[in-house]
């Protein structure tokens, strides 16, 4: 996980206030979603030494009714999310200065609500490698039939020609949409198998 400094992040919020009164010993309170972590993938120590840079502690908490929200949110300087913050969540947390999702993507985070109240968001660089990797695999099934194949063998089929026309991939086209973290990290296992890659993203220079 990388988390920015939440102190570096405060220094373009609007939510100055009380932040110079914070004495330099006093932690800074960020908290996290309990339900967020499943068994065996428990971040917490990772993110706790991370957050020691910015003399922050983390402070997992329950979070599935509106009651534990509110009560975990009016305490926190800083949210550590997994892509949810509403319009209605900003007003539980007056005293937040940051918001970092460990998601890439925005979309379950009201940024229009988070802008007026003058929070900044961040993400943080999470799992791009595993999700591109991901999307070859899941290409690599499509184009190799290998569900298919698999389930056809299964069930006693065998012979020379039952597994159909595969032509091989070399040479063929991928086309991205949007060339962000997960994009470029596709791209990048694309080009090792020989394929022509093409992009559109209306965020990146064409020269990129």
């Amino acid at each position: 996980l990388d988390c920015r400094d939440i102190r570096q992040l405060s220094r373009d919020s609007r939510r100055l206030e009380g932040l110079e009164g914070k004495n330099m010993g006093e932690k800074f309170i960020v908290v996290r979603p309990h339900f967020q972590y499943t068994e065996g993938e428990d971040t917490r120590a990772i993110e706790q030494e991370q957050l020691d840079a910015a003399n922050a502690e983390l402070r997992v908490v329950p979070f599935n009714t509106p009651e534990e929200r509110k009560a975990a949110l009016a305490e926190a300087d800083g949210f550590l999310t997994s892509n949810l913050v509403t319009r209605e969540m900003i007003e539980w947390m007056p005293k937040v200065r940051a918001i970092v999702t460990t998601s890439h993507g925005y979309n379950g985070i009201d940024l229009d609500a988070c802008t007026e109240a003058g929070i900044p968001v961040s993400n943080s660089r999470y799992n791009e490698r595993e999700v591109a990797t991901h999307a070859i695999g899941l290409m690599l099934a499509v184009t190799r039939r290998i569900a298919a194949l698999h389930s056809e063998m299964a069930s006693g089929k065998w012979g020379r020609g039952w597994q159909g026309e595969m032509p091989p991939i070399y040479g063929e086209t991928m086309g991205i949409i949007g060339l962000g973290k997960i994009g470029r990290q596709t791209a990048k296992r694309a080009k090792a198998f020989d394929l022509h890659v093409i992009a559109y993203d209306p965020y990146l220079p064409a020269a990129r």
